[in-house]
């Protein structure tokens, strides 16, 4: 099994590697070069940005809260650098990490999965923060009113559904499609 786990890395150029976070055992396959991801401080930090707005509620108008892309959030594909799967509570959690490079910046994008149900989105524009208003105008201009804005955060809630845009030294837009299990999971794993 061992060689033949090698081979098939060989000639798909994906590597796996096994470690222990947290007392939980956590499945890297990635390609290139290995990035370490703590999928539960992840987990952790998106959930407790949205218990930060969870109370709040507008009348936000989408036509689909997953097809938000505005411009500003480029389409992955087939981009996947890097899948990190474990377990939470016997249920399988899995973070997808794709690279891309949109008009000389790249981005970031980290899918977050439940039992294979993408129910959040974080995207990062490596640009210092520097196209960080225009991202939230792009958002304005294509939503309602945000619910709750800061100097460096925006942010937008309806029903179930949440999205985040902050500066937190490069562009970062949050999305999270069922904010419900969300927050039960980042209780899972605090």
């Amino acid at each position: 099994m061992y060689f033949l786990r090698k081979i098939t890395g060989l000639v798909s150029g994906i590597k796996t590697k096994k470690m222990t976070i947290e007392g939980r055992i956590v499945k890297y396959s990635y390609q290139g070069k290995f990035i370490g991801i703590n999928p539960f401080s992840m987990l952790r930090d998106l959930s407790y940005k949205a218990q930060g707005i969870a109370n709040l509620n507008s009348e936000l108008k989408l036509k689909d809260f997953q097809e938000i892309t505005f411009g500003c959030i480029p389409d992955f594909g087939n981009e996947l650098n890097i899948r990190v799967d474990t377990k939470i509570d016997k249920t399988s959690f899995t973070i997808e990490r794709s690279v891309k490079k949109m008009d000389q910046t790249p981005h970031t994008c980290y899918e977050f999965y439940f039992e294979e149900i993408l129910f959040a989105r974080l995207i990062k524009k490596y640009d210092y923060g520097s196209q960080f208003s225009s991202v939230v105008i792009n958002f304005k201009n294509s939503l309602s009113a945000p619910t709750k804005e800061e100097s460096n955060q925006v942010s937008w809630k309806s029903g179930n559904q949440l999205l985040i845009a902050e500066n937190f030294g490069h562009s970062h837009v949050n999305i999270c499609y069922d904010l419900e299990l969300l927050l039960r999971m980042g209780n899972m794993v605090s």
